[in-house]
């Protein structure tokens, strides 16, 4: 998560440490996997359609709100 929000501030040009923090830290009321990755395997079976890493798509998103 930490890395994922660091990203979005280095592509919008924020230059802003993120610090992140463990679970334990920041309490939720659901219980949460320890890894939970999500897999598209079945997106690409089905439709063909392959999902950009997620940096890219970050990018791409940026690009076209800031445009």
């Amino acid at each position: 998560r930490r890395e994922f929000a660091q990203a979005i501030l280095e592509t919008a040009g924020i230059a802003l440490p993120v610090q992140g923090c463990s679970s334990a830290q920041f309490p939720m009321k659901a219980q949460r996997p320890r890894y939970s990755v999500l897999s598209n395997d079945k997106l690409q079976q089905v439709t063909g359609c392959v999902m950009p890493h997620w940096r890219d798509a970050l990018k791409l998103y940026m690009q076209r709100r800031q445009g």
